[in-house]
C-alpha cells in the first residue's frame, strides 16, 4: 500500500508517519515523494490497523491531501 501526502497550496513541507494498532512506529517519511512531498510503502495483511499521522516537517503549515493506493 502506498500512501502519499502531498502540498496542494504550495507552502507545505509534509511529515508522514504510520503506526500499527499499539503505536508502534512502522515507517515515517519526509520528502520521499515529488518535491517536499512524503511518501511511504508499506506492506498490508488484511486486518491490519494502521494510523497515519499528518504534519508539516520543521512546524510548516498548509493544505494537503492524502493518497491511499493499494
Amino acid at each position: 500500500m502506498t500512501f502519499d501526502l502531498f502540498d496542494t497550496d504550495g507552502s507545505f513541507d509534509s511529515f508522514l508517519t504510520v503506526r500499527d494498532q499499539f503505536g508502534t512506529l512502522i515507517a515515517l517519511d519526509d520528502d520521499s515523494g515529488p518535491g517536499l512531498d512524503s511518501q511511504i510503502q508499506v506492506a498490508v495483511s488484511s486486518g491490519d490497523i494502521l494510523f497515519l499521522e499528518a504534519a508539516g516537517a520543521f512546524g510548516s503549515s498548509g493544505a494537503y491531501a492524502l493518497s491511499i493506493v493499494s
